[in-house]
């Protein structure tokens, strides 16, 4: 009788504390995993490098002024920073999104093209004032960290004109692009999430905008064609709600 004692005591007491060894093992196993799902907003700042091109093609006054086509270009670099919004989804370690940013530059340069013949005469100029973006992004995340690559639209207010002050000419010529473009971006970043909310990120993109030309003396369509490009590498922080 005491050992059928024992054993029953024995069974109750390991039945009474299943409940609470499993209420303890479900505490110390973790609840939430990090997840990258989610709305954030964030600001970033960088270095933008931009590649700049107009040709004369020329036109019906081709043929009286020096051999055409002449392709004139320069590069010129300056400082880039703005904003950015974005969402997230993540399907396991796979994490796809889209974002949106709009930056201001300071990229300029004007060169002087007959520096040594006519100085003064002839002018290259070139600036990148803001970029804007929309992209989608789709990466692997491993744990806190996300690997990820991107692509998109871009939309740039910029100058690129060819400025001549001919003395034969009445008055100074200018021929220029549209002061706005469109055109597609595309590159990639790693971006890491710290504390609860926040993470940091570094990115590069490589914009691409549209050609476009522009003719100037009426009714004699003398053609310029113009060329825009440019690369930023940036850092970023953003805040994830």
């Amino acid at each position: 009788m005491k050992l059928k004692t024992l054993l029953s005591t024995t069974a109750v007491s390991a039945l009474s504390l299943a409940p609470a060894l499993a209420a303890d093992v479900q505490v110390k196993a973790p609840l939430l995993l990090f997840t990258w799902t989610g709305f954030y907003a964030g600001a970033n700042v960088g270095g933008v490098w931009a590649r700049s091109s107009v040709t004369d093609a020329g036109g019906l006054l081709g043929p009286l002024l020096t051999p055409l086509p002449r392709t004139y270009g320069h590069t010129y670099s300056g400082v880039i920073g703005g904003l950015q919004v974005g969402y997230n989804w993540q399907t396991g370690s796979l994490v796809y999104g889209l974002e949106a940013d709009i930056d201001f530059s300071s990229a300029k340069k004007s060169t002087d093209l007959l520096p040594l013949t006519a100085p003064g005469n002839e002018f290259h100029r070139s600036s990148l004032s803001a970029l804007g973006t929309l992209r989608g992004r789709i990466g692997v995340a491993l744990d806190r960290t996300l690997l990820y690559a991107t692509g998109g639209v871009a939309y740039g207010w910029l100058r690129n004109q060819f400025v001549d002050v001919f003395l034969a000419f009445p008055a100074t010529t200018i021929a220029t692009r549209g002061s706005s473009a469109w055109g597609w971006t595309a590159g990639g970043g790693i971006e890491h999430a710290f504390g609860n909310n926040w993470s940091v990120k570094v990115e590069y993109l490589h914009v691409r905008f549209a050609n476009e030309a522009d003719t100037i003396f009426p009714g004699i369509n003398y053609l310029f064609k113009f060329k825009d490009s440019a690369s930023i590498a940036r850092a970023g922080i953003n805040y994830r709600f």
